[in-house]
């Protein structure tokens, strides 16, 4: 077996196992069972644009390359989708062309990588700084549960902790 087929069977067996929070719903619809719903496949791809234009998002990271990309394909989506109820109105070439533009949009959105946040910061007990990194969603749920904790607990709760 060449090392691309060997490489695009472990992607495809890690896009199966850990999909982007963005393409959950997304994952099941590139099956196109009976029981997919074609509204749920509308509320993905529009939670998807969403994420694509919120500055901060989990797809703020995509290249303008991928972005259009995925800007595309959804329009391909949103043509082959209009005036249907259920996927069973589509023809088999339609089918097809879903499935791949469901599938295309998925592996873009899946392979952003998620932004690192390095910051220095003195540790109790020490003058130096610490170099600590973190993705962006780590970052901002550590500030998250800060928050939660001072507004539970008051700011003695965090002084007396460290």
């Amino acid at each position: 077996m060449n090392s691309p087929t060997l490489a695009l069977m472990v992607a495809a067996g890690l896009l199966l196992m850990a999909p982007h929070p963005a393409t959950a719903a997304a994952a099941a619809t590139v099956t196109m069972d009976a029981g997919v719903d074609i509204n749920d496949i509308r509320a993905e791809q529009m939670r998807i644009s969403e994420s694509l234009r919120a500055p901060g998002g989990s797809l703020s990271e995509m290249t303008a390359k991928a972005r259009r990309s995925v800007e595309a394909l959804q329009v391909t989506v949103s043509r082959l989708l209009e005036g249907k109820n259920s996927i069973d109105e589509l023809d088999p070439g339609q089918r097809d062309e879903l499935v791949t533009a469901l599938a295309s949009i998925e592996a873009t959105v899946v392979a952003v990588p998620e932004r690192m946040v390095c910051k220095m910061a003195k540790s109790t007990g020490s003058n130096m700084k610490q170099r600590t990194c973190l993705t962006a969603s780590q970052m901002k749920l550590q500030e998250e549960a800060a928050r939660r904790q001072i507004d539970r607990h008051g700011i003695d709760s965090i002084i007396q902790r460290n």
